[in-house]
């Protein structure tokens, strides 16, 4: 196959997997592109209607636009592609930054890419790149506490365990994991533990700030509406 339309081909892929999002962003926070994925987990709109808006005019908070914008600008100076994960919409975010070549007066840009319902490679447990906020979906409702209880859940712990961790009685992590179970209609331990694991919540999410993207589209086609 020649080599365009092999790209062609492997473009179409990347444009239409609803598991996978990909931006084209300039350091002025413009959006030169993004497909289908991204712009409904982020922006809850259509691309089109999106491409050649800023960021952080888009989300629910700029400050996560300009910290995008801000990591797109350290792997632009550091030549290279850097991570970090992200829980959004109560589903777990594994995000490149990767660097992309300009022209004559093109502003510099940066290529971002998002792994919905990916966790990092084993490798790579302490990622160079860090976020200040969380969208927790229809983990809302949970307290600080709560999600730190139900991190703990997912990492296999039993309510002893985690009221030793967490210097509480036993008693009052019971009632942490019964108000658990009301706010997500589930008291079933493993289900409960397969929610955590597919948030990909870990206790210092808990001091995240919390910021909500405001749905448009609940469809069965998207990712978040099971």
């Amino acid at each position: 196959m020649p080599d365009g339309r092999m790209h062609e081909a492997v473009w179409k892929v990347v444009e239409g997997d609803p598991m996978l999002g990909v931006a084209v962003i300039d350091l002025g926070g413009r959006l030169l592109y993004i497909n289908e994925a991204a712009a409904r987990a982020y922006a809850d709109r259509p691309p089109a209607e999106i491409i050649g808006r800023r960021i952080q005019d888009l989300l629910p908070d700029p400050a996560l636009g300009d910290e995008m914008v801000e990591n797109g600008r350290r792997c632009l100076e550091a030549g290279r592609s850097m991570e970090l994960r992200r829980v959004w919409r109560g589903r777990h975010h594994y995000v490149t930054y990767s660097p992309l070549p300009t022209e004559g007066d093109e502003e510099d840009r940066f290529l971002g890419v998002v792994r919905i319902g990916a966790q990092p490679p084993r490798d790579k447990s302490d990622l160079e790149l860090k976020t200040s906020f969380i969208e927790l979906g229809p983990l809302k409702e949970l307290t600080p506490r709560e999600l730190e209880v139900l991190a703990l859940i997912g990492q296999g712990l039993r309510v002893a365990d985690i009221a030793k961790l967490l210097h509480r009685s036993e008693r009052t992590i019971e009632k942490h994991r019964e108000s658990i179970g009301r706010k997500l209609d589930s008291t079933d331990r493993v289900e409960l533990a397969l929610i955590a694991r597919r948030a990909g919540l870990r206790m210092d999410d808990a001091s995240l700030k919390r910021i909500e993207v405001r749905r448009k589209d609940n469809s069965k086609d998207s990712p978040y509406s099971t």
